[in-house]
């Protein structure tokens, strides 16, 4: 999972984008933001645990 802040139209969101083991690449999820610090990254995780998001056999998460 890759997870960096943007911008679009001047505003920050922080997206977490899964990549399967053929390199093909999912949005997972973002959270809308003004900062990315650990309090919206936490939220954005949460999230995704809280939709199922599962990691029984790894997870290797790059934060940018």
């Amino acid at each position: 999972m890759m997870i960096d802040g943007k911008y679009f139209a001047m505003e920050q969101v922080v997206p977490a984008v899964g990549i399967t083991s053929v390199g093909d690449k999912i949005m997972l999820g973002f959270v809308h933001t003004t900062t990315e610090n650990e309090e919206s990254i936490t939220g954005l995780y949460t999230d995704l645990i809280r939709r199922n998001l599962r990691f029984e056999n790894g997870l290797l998460i790059v934060c940018n």
